[in-house]
């Protein structure tokens, strides 16, 4: 995957972000991993709730404010990497909540979304027409995202931000976006090559929509 430069907009408050974690299903057993861990937020809320967590931050001045921040709790590890450079749990089952850089939406999710060791459960601040792109029907129409992902996880928006929230303040609408793992993938994993050869075989025909093009 390529390297994008990016930027984000910080949630500024805690409250929401508490009652979103605590909704979250997220309690005292879970490995939860946090991607762009900004001013430490969500860090720590998810330290009051989880058994661990390891949060992910790019940025080098970020990163030691973290360190300083966090240096007392002994549940969170924190990480000066590129989360396309970052190693997930291979064996253990773990969580994902965070504000993700909104540039990077799609290769986050690709990334999280063709693990061998799939995360339980996913929760992203993404921008709501980036969002919208993976929930497919009843809600929109399909995309080769959403039905990419819709093998492997159920999508959902869980909640709808207000501009507000942010600093800086953004210009878009920005919800979070749910990927609950399914308990059984849809199609077996010798079929899965066939089933996306097919979803971008039937998106590429030139016609108006996926009905008329098959």
């Amino acid at each position: 995957m390529r390297k994008i430069g990016h930027s984000q907009n910080f949630i500024q408050d805690h409250k929401i972000v508490d009652i979103l974690i605590k909704n979250s299903g997220i309690d005292s057993n879970d490995l939860v991993i946090e991607i762009g861990a900004g001013h430490g937020e969500i860090t720590k809320v998810l330290n009051k709730y989880c058994k661990e967590v390891i949060a992910v931050e790019k940025d080098q001045k970020l990163y030691r404010k973290l360190l300083d921040d966090f240096e007392a709790k002994s549940n969170v590890k924190i990480l000066n990497t590129d989360i396309l450079d970052f190693k997930f749990p291979d064996r253990q089952s773990y969580k994902v909540f965070s504000n993700i850089p909104f540039n990077l939406t799609a290769d986050i999710v690709r990334l999280l979304t063709e693990q061998q060791n799939l995360a339980d459960d996913i929760f992203l601040f993404t921008q709501k027409q980036a969002a919208q792109n993976y929930l497919g029907r009843p809600q929109v129409k399909e995309s080769l995202k959403s039905l990419f992902v819709k093998n492997l996880f159920k999508p959902s928006i869980v909640h709808r931000f207000n501009h507000s929230d942010f600093r800086p303040v953004p210009k878009i609408d920005i919800v979070l976006l749910r990927l609950e793992k399914r308990e059984k993938p849809v199609f077996e994993e010798k079929n899965v090559k066939e089933w996306k050869d097919f979803v971008v075989y039937s998106f590429s025909r030139t016609k108006p929509n996926l009905g008329e093009g098959l």
